[in-house]
């Protein structure tokens, strides 16, 4: 709590009236100051609570929560054409775990890549920022610019009856590769194409 004794020390210094600082100039640092000291003891206390958590052991339906989070995880990651998704730290929490999960693919989301970390979030918050990231990477694992032209990247998925399938993306479709060659040709009028005809057989 040193730190928050500090400031609060530095806050009773800011306020303090000052030669030509009005008492609403005043007022609004003092209230600044209080939200600021609000602010860093609501993430002290956050802190704490976390590990205090982390040292108890996981009840069962945390267990089941974290091996769904690493399962839906590891299907964004193969999608990227990584192995799989980091495993969870031991008596890591599923808050604290798919907050550390999204830190990992936030750099595929426009949206979220600037966010430092997701664990002030709450359960609500961080289940609609999960679905955007993952949606955000998926679409980047469908049009990796990141390919050379020529190169594909496997995407394995398991469809919802169990079978495994691999999906293939480029920066263009290995099919292209097999086309013939575009063939140019003229349209020519009937009666011009008639005339041709008569005057190659010598009925003129």
């Amino acid at each position: 709590m040193d730190r928050l004794e500090g400031s609060r020390a530095d806050a009773a210094t800011n306020t303090r009236h000052e030669p030509g600082a009005d008492d609403g100039e005043l007022l609004v640092r003092a209230i600044h100051e209080a939200q600021k000291l609000k602010s860093e003891l609501r993430q002290r206390e956050g802190e704490i609570d976390r590990k205090m958590r982390s040292a108890q052991p996981l009840r069962p339906d945390e267990e089941r929560t974290l091996a769904d989070a690493q399962s839906r995880a590891d299907g964004i990651y193969n999608a990227l054409g990584k192995r799989s998704a980091p495993a969870p730290y031991p008596s890591e929490r599923p808050h604290s775990y798919r907050a550390r999960l999204l830190r990992e693919l936030r750099q595929y989301s426009p949206a979220w890549k600037s966010v430092g970390s997701f664990l002030d979030f709450d359960g609500k918050a961080l289940n609609a920022i999960e679905g955007e990231i993952y949606n955000d990477a998926m679409a980047y694992a469908a049009r990796p610019d990141d390919l050379p032209r020529g190169e594909l990247r496997e995407v394995r998925k398991v469809e919802p009856t169990g079978h495994r399938v691999s999906e293939f993306f480029g920066r263009e479709s290995f099919i292209s590769s097999m086309k013939l060659p575009i063939q140019e040709g003229r349209i020519v009028d009937q009666r011009e194409f008639k005339l041709r005809q008569l005057l190659e057989s010598g009925g003129f």
